[in-house]
């Protein structure tokens, strides 16, 4: 089966109430092992609102901006963590 890719982009305004209820169930089920969860601060973004249950996954700082180095993390963090599904 294919993996499910989950990319949560935490920006200024923080997650929303749509947005917390789908992370919440995408991380809640511990049978799914085959989902793959990246947190991605944009700028303006706040590490500090990345909720309690996604901070055990190492985020992708990008409050700098979008830069080909950030970006290339990204991909670097997706291809891992498939690796490991």
């Amino acid at each position: 089966s294919s993996a499910l890719w989950y990319v949560y982009c935490i920006g200024r305004s923080g997650p929303s109430d749509w947005m917390q209820a789908e992370l919440f169930q995408s991380v809640s089920d511990k049978r799914r092992r085959d989902r793959l969860i990246v947190p991605v601060v944009l700028p303006e973004g706040d590490p500090d609102q990345i909720p309690l249950y996604l901070r055990e996954y190492q985020f992708l700082d990008l409050r700098g901006g979008p830069t080909d180095e950030g970006i290339q993390r990204l991909l670097s963090s997706i291809t891992r963590q498939r690796r490991k599904a």
